[in-house]
């Protein structure tokens, strides 16, 4: 898919990796990239910011919690509803917490009901190419981690089994329509500096992370969800992100 004249959807995309690819779908001549996501402040800067950039025609900030379906449903609609068309929706909102029942419900089910919502407001109309969405996992979700909490590991893992499984469940997801999960490494952003549950032997790894080089730059994941949004031959891939392999295709 060209990205140039496109209307999408970012998750999470007042900070982070979703800022990132929202940038970069804006750079690439997205005609709309709504930026949805709970924090109202972070929220209205990066509107601000990018309005000035690119225009206040080509820029939406909605704040939404994804966790209440009803909310995620509502801004997908107001971010479609501005052109009657969606392109691309990056599922990347995600949480670092002890709350169990909360991880899930960002990490997992708020990715799971977006790309449900997604499908239906992309097919409305007939397509003259596929429609992409792109889950955000983590490298979490394809071994355990140290560095993090047992939910949050289940939550990512969730999010592959969930993109692959799209590709013949008896969802009998639309054909006009591609997946695709990207599984980051450690990325040294402020998702990574708010982890609220610190103690000191998880500090300690993120210590080690960054002496032996093992956060991956922000670029070389944001490369990655442009790959899966360009590259029509990629449907249910998984696509990892490390600094042994750069940006390559996970094996199962």
């Amino acid at each position: 898919m060209k990205i140039s004249g496109k209307v999408a959807i970012v998750t999470g995309g007042a900070s982070g990796i979703g800022r990132a690819v929202s940038l970069k779908l804006l750079e690439k001549g997205a005609k709309l990239v709504a930026i949805i996501d709970l924090d109202a402040e972070g929220g209205q800067r990066v509107l601000s910011e990018f309005s000035a950039k690119f225009g206040g025609d080509r820029v939406r900030f909605i704040k939404s919690d994804v966790s209440q379906e009803d909310q995620l449903k509502n801004s997908f609609q107001e971010a479609y509803d501005v052109y009657g068309a969606l392109d691309i929706v990056v599922n990347n909102a995600g949480i670092l917490s002890l709350d169990n029942r909360k991880t899930i419900e960002v990490n997992l089910m708020a990715i799971i009901n977006g790309t449900f919502i997604a499908e239906k407001l992309m097919t409305q109309k007939k397509r003259s190419e596929k429609g992409i969405i792109v889950n955000t996992s983590s490298m979490a979700g394809l071994r355990t981690s140290p560095a993090a909490n047992a939910s949050y590991v289940a939550s990512k893992h969730g999010v592959v089994g969930f993109t692959r499984a799209l590709m013949n469940s008896t969802d009998a997801f639309s054909k006009d329509l591609r997946v695709a999960a990207v599984c980051p490494c450690a990325v040294e952003t402020h998702f990574m500096t708010r982890y609220n549950f610190k103690t000191k032997e998880v500090e300690e790894k993120m210590q080690n992370y960054k002496k032996e080089n093992k956060f991956v730059s922000l670029d070389m994941v944001v490369d990655a969800y442009i790959m899966a949004i360009e590259d029509d031959n990629l449907h249910c891939a998984i696509i990892k992100v490390t600094n042994t392999s750069g940006v390559a295709l996970a094996e199962f």
